[in-house]
């Protein structure tokens, strides 16, 4: 019986020496935020970024929980990932990565300007000197969110067309794209010339199609350009 109290003893007394412990290191001075460093950020501040993160100057560093404050600055609709760390003994260190637009959708009497997999970004009342996706299809958008499209196949065909924009690197900027259903897809470039792809089969190769026309392939074919080119392929 006496060996068992010693046993228990022993336990409480290690109990309350790690709460002891735990105490101390959420009051000592040393250890309140003393600097916040962020990296990789150029659209969202330094202050949006910690007031969001909710890890301010003074705040106990271990008192800081990191999966929440990574959570919640990816809340932020430029934010594509976070990492938040402690620096011993009273620093913090945030990378984020940003993301970028890609197009200004046609909403609600303005422009939804979204990156490339369909995230809103920002609502704007005016054009934006962006690739403008014109369409009746937009149900709704909020910042932070995926664009909602009365047609989900809208959506999909729009991220797939702004993901192989961004593989072609067309030196013709495109200035418009029209989306009237999932076989009747019109590029427009910066000079009016319109590019009528058709369907969505075979995407990438009528894009690389494209490059080779726009990027000097055909003598005479230009950024100042103009007229039609229709896929019959």
């Amino acid at each position: 019986m006496a060996r068992r109290r010693r046993k228990i003893g022993g336990i409480l007394l290690l109990l309350l020496l790690f709460i002891i412990a735990v105490t101390v290191t959420l009051t000592l001075p040393i250890l309140n935020i003393s600097s916040v460093t962020v990296t990789g950020n150029e659209k969202v501040s330094k202050e949006e970024i910690e007031a969001t993160g909710a890890v301010p100057i003074g705040k106990n560093i271990y008192r800081i929980s990191v999966k929440k404050a990574e959570e919640q600055i990816m809340a932020i609709p430029y934010i594509k990932t976070a990492d938040v760390r402690r620096k011993f003994p009273a620093r913090i260190s945030i990378t984020v990565t940003e993301r970028q637009d890609a197009a200004a959708v046609e909403c609600q009497g303005g422009y939804a300007v979204i990156d490339k997999e369909g995230r809103v970004l920002r609502l704007s009342p005016e054009e934006e000197p962006l690739c403008i996706v014109s369409g009746d299809n937009v149900e709704s958008a909020t910042p932070g969110q995926a664009i909602s499209m009365a047609d989900a196949r809208f959506l999909e065909n729009l991220t797939s067309i702004l993901a192989e924009l961004e593989k072609t690197d067309l030196k013709v900027p495109i200035a418009k794209i029209r989306i009237s259903s999932a076989v009747d897809i019109v590029l427009q470039t910066v000079s009016g010339m319109e590019i009528h792809l058709g369907g969505m089969d075979e995407l990438a190769y009528k894009f690389q199609l494209c490059r080779n026309i726009l990027n000097g392939g055909h003598a005479g074919i230009n950024k100042e350009s103009s007229g039609v080119l229709r896929w019959t392929g």
